[in-house]
């Protein structure tokens, strides 16, 4: 049995109409501009399987700051002080600093693509955030201009270790790998 796979992205590209091949170029740039690893697989996903891969990118590669900006806070505020002071080892602490705020990203991200609450099974019952009549949530793409595209901005939770910007996909803030 032969092993399947994607054609190249110049075949990929032949056979596109123009004005798609322009846009997948386009985006494909814009993905390596702002440093995705993978720009040609986020650019023919966002086309091919009509994702807003861009969206998501954005979101993820901004929470990533925030996250940085989140630990060099923490770090910088006197309580951080007084236990370095006090003999806590400061990679031990930023160690614990960067898991509790990578849990959190990851786990807000998993909250914002459930739009019925993040369940989970506590004591063999399924568990949610909301009540069945509760309102709902979900991310969605807008364009520039303010206008809803119609597309939901998912799976934020599976890409976030990917758009690690160190490239080390989340390793080097989670103190237990």
């Amino acid at each position: 049995m032969s092993e399947w796979s994607w054609p190249s992205w110049d075949e990929w590209l032949s056979g596109l109409d123009a004005e798609t091949r322009i846009r997948a170029e386009k985006l494909r740039a814009d993905f390596a501009r702002r440093g995705a690893d993978d720009p040609e697989g986020w650019a023919r996903s966002e086309i091919s399987e009509d994702i807003a891969q861009m969206t998501r990118y954005l979101f993820l590669t901004a929470t990533w700051r925030r996250m940085q900006d989140a630990v060099n806070d923490a770090l910088a505020a006197q309580p951080a002080a007084l236990l370095i002071e006090s003999g806590c080892d400061k990679d031990t602490l930023e160690t614990v600093v960067k898991t509790a705020v990578y849990s959190l990203a990851a786990n807000l991200c998993y909250l914002l693509d459930e739009a019925d609450g993040t369940t989970w099974i506590e004591d063999g019952v399924r568990r949610s955030d909301v009540e069945p009549n509760d309102p709902r949530w979900g991310l969605r793409e807008l364009r520039p201009d303010g206008s809803l595209s119609g597309r939901d901005v998912g799976g934020l939770h599976a890409s976030l270790s990917e758009t690690d910007p160190s490239g080390n996909e989340g390793s080097g803030w989670l103190g237990f790998v």
